[in-house]
């Protein structure tokens, strides 16, 4: 019957204190995940044409929309230098 058991901490022993440990660790993990997906959720509302919605494909279409921003930058300044030059 103590194998059963093996697992089960009690608050009121002495391990009642790994049992807290675990616990806090359970809710600091739990918070980390939710502001995580609620990371996620406003990267998705900002990055246009989302292939997927698993977190993978989320940030890696923001990657992929963020190179596209930068290699329009250095097209649109390109563009501003030629204007500039030939005044």
């Amino acid at each position: 019957m103590d194998e059963a058991f093996s697992g089960y901490y009690d608050s009121s022993s002495p391990d009642g204190a790994a049992s807290s440990a675990a616990s806090k660790n359970i809710v600091s993990e739990r918070n980390r995940r939710k502001k995580l997906n609620e990371r996620l959720f406003a990267l998705r509302a900002v990055v246009p044409n989302i292939s997927k919605m698993d977190k993978a494909s989320i940030i890696k279409d923001a990657i992929d929309y963020i190179q596209e921003l930068h290699d329009q930058e250095k097209r649109i300044q390109a563009e501003i230098m030629e204007l500039e030059s030939g005044n």
